[in-house]
């Protein structure tokens, strides 16, 4: 079947070889691995698994692909401007593959992107992928020597940006405009298969973290964390919030985990307020949301009857207020909370607490 597919104004940019670096002396490897339950306490666990009891031996972007083909009328993507469908994002995705080809993308190789978070980001993230290449997210806010630093350390091949953005990112590049027009893509899933070990993403921690060196998740190990990670399973009726805001969450379990469930995801606007944050996720109709245990307690003050309608609540980081749980499970809510820590820039919480009532929370010390 046929899809329309339209990436507005994404430049591919050739980057000049720096000078030469082993990228295994750079970054590392992450790989799931068990948390000892002895090791914790005060009522937290290791994030168990969940969900399918196996995980297919593929790429992410085939286990995307079979939801696109099963169920293309399906949503991908929810925005302000309109929605996606699995065929159309899968579209897209194909079509921005096979220009990358062209311009000399090959399995083993990383490619950057410099983009706000978009529906076209998500398409450039399969795009790389689906030609057997490494996605490396950089954050569009992060200053150019950080950006310098990671597009060197990464050994990034080429650049997906804004037109605008082109002149910070490489001394003289050769800008290959991706014009707005409305194409189809009559020749499907690209047969190109990443080789063995190449991840599927290469991340890098927020610029004033202090920390150079990249994360890179494997296909299967991205797998695994999206599907059976222990504490957010993600279904095909869910739609979950792409509100992140640093590097690493842009290829993380907000894009990846409803993409791999066949739900979908909801593009949410930049800075809003409380108010804004609960009008955007009535509009799209998201059920589950990872947020900052400081916002947290912020909306757990003004929108909590909006954080009690969630199905899956997540706060991330240091432990919330004892009132913000409060606030939200005295509602008479179903929503299941978990507080989540020790993030990192694999997107891997190490541990988890579930509070099933607000009485719970007198024992979380």
């Amino acid at each position: 079947m046929n899809q329309l597919a339209h990436l507005p104004a994404i430049a591919i940019v050739a980057i000049a070889p720096t000078v030469p670096r082993p990228r295994a002396a750079a970054t590392r490897w992450v790989r799931a691995r068990p948390v000892p339950l002895a090791l914790l306490g005060n009522g937290c666990r290791a994030a168990r698994a969940h969900g399918p009891a196996t995980v297919p031996p593929c790429g992410v972007h085939r286990l995307f692909e079979a939801h696109a083909a099963h169920n293309p009328a399906a949503i991908a993507i929810r925005t302000d401007d309109g929605n996606w469908t699995y065929g159309r994002l899968n579209a897209a995705a194909n079509a921005l593959a096979r220009r990358l080809r062209r311009h000399g993308v090959r399995p083993g190789d990383t490619v950057a992107t410099v983009l706000e978070r978009s529906a076209r980001l998500v398409a450039a993230a399969l795009a790389i992928v689906k030609c057997g290449a490494t996605h490396v997210p950089l954050d569009p806010a992060a200053p150019l020597s950080w950006q310098a630093h990671v597009l060197a350390d990464s050994g990034a091949s080429a650049v997906l940006a804004d037109a605008i953005r082109l002149p910070g990112l490489a001394a003289g590049p050769v800008a290959l405009a991706i014009n707005g027009a409305r194409r189809t893509d009559a020749d499907g899933n690209l047969r190109v298969e990443a080789p063995v070990g190449t991840p599927a993403c290469l991340l890098y921690p927020a610029a004033n973290s202090g920390k150079l060196l990249g994360h890179g998740l494997p296909h299967a190990t991205l797998a695994r964390l999206a599907a059976r990670n222990g504490y957010a399973d993600f279904g095909a009726a869910d739609c979950v919030a792409f509100a992140g805001g640093s590097p690493a969450d842009v290829a993380g379990l907000e894009l990846w985990g409803p993409l791999l469930a066949g739900g979908s995801l909801a593009i949410l606007p930049e800075g809003v307020d409380d108010q804004g944050l609960a009008v955007a996720l009535h509009r799209h109709g998201v059920t589950v949301l990872f947020i900052a245990t400081s916002r947290f307690d912020a909306c757990a003050c003004t929108i909590p009857a909006t954080l009690a309608d969630l199905r899956v609540l997540l706060p991330v980081g240091p432990r919330p207020e004892m009132a913000s749980f409060h606030a939200v499970l005295d509602r008479e809510t179903e929503v299941d909370i978990r507080h989540c820590y020790g993030a990192s820039a694999a997107l891997a919480c190490a541990l988890a607490h579930r509070v099933r009532r607000a009485h719970d929370t007198r024992q979380y010390n």
